[in-house]
């Protein structure tokens, strides 16, 4: 049985890797594109190319900017097969073709490290300063150690948030005005439902995650609490959950290998 796992994994591995590499091929990536051009808060969301992401994280993409197109697009469709394979594991043979999945490998957006963030943030609180820089709201999670009463994992998390923004904000605080115009602009689309009813609806899912010992709600709830809840590629983010559910499985695995070596 272990070693079938090991075989899916692997098998999986390869070929979300190979997808990635297709997607880059093709070139198409729409999101990403905006990312390597990085071109600031001039476009409206909605516009080809429009970056909405926080200053710190748009100074980010300027330097990975300098890479060619096709070299960039090529590592960043890497990652995201990587992330992918990370969650989903031994299933990313069942799940990279799912109409979810496979968009956010084309399209290339952030959805799949948000939900390492949603998963492996609850254990380094530090990640969670990437959804706070990048979609903002997603930051939802954060709540866990709030619910918790895990304060120095919560001081951790805004720390670090707030040490990587504030250089930002004395540098180029015109960049900080920009940014929090688009977030305030009132323009913003509303795919998914109004944010402002998705928004505590996801508070209350962390709520009782938190209270009730179940982490798989976190995800859930920082998909929920997406500016945009894209019709497809946004579901991604479900791949947190996948991660939670394989658990016991690893369990399983790590007891048989014990057994076979006592």
């Amino acid at each position: 049985m272990w070693l079938l796992v090991q075989a899916l994994s692997l098998v999986g591995l390869l070929l979300v890797l190979d997808v990635g590499h297709i997607a880059a091929s093709d070139g198409f990536a729409y999101d990403a594109h905006a990312y390597w051009l990085a071109q600031g808060y001039g476009s409206l969301e909605n516009a080809p190319d429009a970056f909405v992401y926080g200053p710190p994280i748009l100074l980010a993409c300027r330097v990975l900017g300098q890479l060619p197109w096709p070299v960039f697009l090529e590592l960043y469709s890497a990652a995201i097969a990587v992330g992918v394979w990370i969650l989903a594991g031994p299933v990313t043979l069942f799940v990279v073709f799912t109409p979810q999945v496979a968009s956010e490998i084309t399209l290339a957006n952030i959805h799949v490290f948000l939900a390492l963030v949603a998963v492996f943030g609850l254990r380094w609180p530090a990640l969670w300063s990437f959804a706070l820089l990048t979609k903002v709201t997603p930051g939802v999670g954060v709540l866990w150690f709030a619910f918790r009463g895990e304060w120095r994992k919560l001081s951790v998390a805004l720390g670090v948030t707030a040490a990587i923004a504030v250089p930002t904000m004395i540098l180029a605080p015109s960049l900080w005005t920009d940014w929090i115009g688009v977030l305030t602009s009132g323009a913003r689309q509303t795919d998914g439902g109004p944010l402002a009813v998705r928004l505590p609806l996801a508070v209350a899912l962390v709520w009782i995650g938190a209270r009730r010992d179940w982490p798989w709600l976190v995800p859930v709830a920082s998909m929920l609490a997406l500016p945009i809840v894209w019709s497809v590629h946004g579901l991604s983010m479900l791949l947190g959950v996948v991660w939670w559910a394989r658990r016991p499985l690893n369990a399983r695995q790590h007891q048989t290998i014990a057994s076979q070596s006592a």
